[in-house]
Protein backbone atom coordinates (compact mmCIF):
# COMPACT_ATOMS: atom_id res chain seq x y z
CA UNK A 1 0.00 0.00 0.00
CA UNK A 2 1.23 3.19 -0.95
CA UNK A 3 1.76 6.28 1.86
CA UNK A 4 -1.71 7.59 0.38
CA UNK A 5 -3.58 4.80 0.37
CA UNK A 6 -2.65 4.24 4.16
CA UNK A 7 -3.35 8.26 5.05
CA UNK A 8 -7.12 7.52 3.40
CA UNK A 9 -7.20 4.30 5.56
CA UNK A 10 -6.52 6.06 8.63
CA UNK A 11 -8.75 9.33 8.04
CA UNK A 12 -11.78 6.35 7.01
CA UNK A 13 -10.88 4.58 10.24
CA UNK A 14 -11.22 8.09 12.76
CA UNK A 15 -13.95 9.42 11.03
CA UNK A 16 -16.01 6.06 11.71
CA UNK A 17 -14.75 6.15 15.08
CA UNK A 18 -15.33 9.41 15.65
CA UNK A 19 -19.04 8.59 14.23
CA UNK A 20 -19.87 5.30 16.70
CA UNK A 21 -18.50 7.84 19.64
CA UNK A 22 -20.92 10.14 19.00
CA UNK A 23 -23.98 7.52 17.61
CA UNK A 24 -23.28 5.29 20.13
CA UNK A 25 -22.27 7.11 23.37
CA UNK A 26 -22.64 11.14 22.86
CA UNK A 27 -19.24 11.58 23.19
CA UNK A 28 -16.98 13.74 21.42
CA UNK A 29 -13.30 12.27 20.56
CA UNK A 30 -12.10 15.13 22.72
CA UNK A 31 -14.06 13.97 25.74
CA UNK A 32 -12.80 10.47 25.55
CA UNK A 33 -9.40 11.16 25.26
CA UNK A 34 -9.80 13.87 28.03
CA UNK A 35 -11.37 11.04 30.33
CA UNK A 36 -8.69 8.60 29.23
CA UNK A 37 -6.18 11.01 30.50
CA UNK A 38 -8.36 11.34 33.62
CA UNK A 39 -7.81 7.45 34.27
CA UNK A 40 -4.02 7.97 33.22
CA UNK A 41 -4.43 6.30 29.84
CA UNK A 42 -5.35 3.26 31.28
CA UNK A 43 -8.52 0.50 31.95
CA UNK A 44 -9.66 1.75 35.05
CA UNK A 45 -9.85 -2.34 36.12
CA UNK A 46 -6.86 -3.13 34.87
CA UNK A 47 -4.30 -0.50 34.87
CA UNK A 48 -3.09 -2.36 32.34
CA UNK A 49 -4.43 -1.68 28.40
CA UNK A 50 -3.77 1.81 27.10
CA UNK A 51 -5.88 1.52 24.25
CA UNK A 52 -2.76 0.85 21.87
CA UNK A 53 -4.17 -1.46 19.68
CA UNK A 54 -7.63 -1.02 20.24
CA UNK A 55 -9.27 1.99 21.59
CA UNK A 56 -10.72 1.25 25.25
CA UNK A 57 -14.34 0.63 25.67
CA UNK A 58 -16.87 3.09 26.83
CA UNK A 59 -18.43 1.48 29.20
CA UNK A 60 -21.98 2.18 30.58
CA UNK A 61 -24.75 1.37 32.83
CA UNK A 62 -27.09 -0.50 31.10
CA UNK A 63 -29.67 -0.64 33.92
CA UNK A 64 -29.74 3.21 34.02
CA UNK A 65 -29.84 3.44 30.35
CA UNK A 66 -33.00 1.23 31.04
CA UNK A 67 -35.00 2.69 34.17
CA UNK A 68 -33.55 6.22 35.43
CA UNK A 69 -31.61 7.76 32.19
CA UNK A 70 -33.56 11.19 31.81
CA UNK A 71 -32.15 10.78 27.60
CA UNK A 72 -34.38 8.70 26.40
CA UNK A 73 -32.40 6.32 24.54
CA UNK A 74 -32.30 2.11 23.77
CA UNK A 75 -29.99 1.08 26.85
CA UNK A 76 -27.50 -0.42 24.59
CA UNK A 77 -26.57 3.16 23.70
CA UNK A 78 -25.11 5.71 26.09
CA UNK A 79 -24.92 9.53 26.93
CA UNK A 80 -23.31 11.35 30.01
CA UNK A 81 -25.55 10.27 32.30
CA UNK A 82 -24.71 6.42 31.92
CA UNK A 83 -21.00 6.85 31.61
CA UNK A 84 -18.90 4.77 33.79
CA UNK A 85 -15.49 5.14 32.36
CA UNK A 86 -12.91 3.05 29.84
CA UNK A 87 -12.09 -0.23 29.70
CA UNK A 88 -10.57 -2.67 27.51
CA UNK A 89 -12.40 -5.42 25.83
CA UNK A 90 -11.28 -8.25 28.85
CA UNK A 91 -12.83 -6.18 31.61
CA UNK A 92 -15.75 -4.86 30.35
CA UNK A 93 -16.64 -8.49 28.82
CA UNK A 94 -15.94 -9.58 32.73
CA UNK A 95 -18.41 -7.01 33.82
CA UNK A 96 -21.15 -8.22 31.66
CA UNK A 97 -20.02 -11.78 32.54
CA UNK A 98 -21.17 -11.28 35.99
CA UNK A 99 -24.00 -9.01 35.54
CA UNK A 100 -22.69 -5.52 37.14
CA UNK A 101 -23.29 -7.75 40.67
CA UNK A 102 -21.00 -6.03 43.08
CA UNK A 103 -21.58 -8.96 45.43
CA UNK A 104 -20.35 -11.56 42.67
CA UNK A 105 -17.25 -9.20 42.53
CA UNK A 106 -16.38 -9.87 46.53
CA UNK A 107 -16.76 -13.35 46.24
CA UNK A 108 -14.33 -13.19 43.27
CA UNK A 109 -12.00 -11.24 45.67
CA UNK A 110 -12.79 -13.83 48.20
CA UNK A 111 -11.90 -16.36 45.78
CA UNK A 112 -8.88 -14.89 44.93
CA UNK A 113 -7.50 -13.83 48.53
CA UNK A 114 -8.73 -17.53 50.29
CA UNK A 115 -9.08 -20.35 47.75
CA UNK A 116 -11.76 -23.04 48.99
CA UNK A 117 -9.53 -25.49 47.38
CA UNK A 118 -6.76 -24.83 49.82
CA UNK A 119 -9.11 -24.70 52.86
CA UNK A 120 -10.19 -28.33 52.08
CA UNK A 121 -6.59 -29.44 51.48
CA UNK A 122 -6.42 -28.26 54.49
CA UNK A 123 -8.95 -29.30 56.56
CA UNK A 124 -8.50 -32.98 54.71
CA UNK A 125 -5.14 -33.17 56.50
CA UNK A 126 -5.81 -32.54 60.10
CA UNK A 127 -8.52 -35.62 59.61
CA UNK A 128 -5.37 -37.40 58.82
Amino acid sequence: RTKAEIERARKRAETSRRRFLLVTHRMTPEQYDELLAFQEGTCYICRRAKGIRRNLQVDHDHNIARTHCMREHAHELSCPDCWRGLLCARCNSMLGHLRDDPHAFRRAMEYLTHPPAQEWIDIQECHR
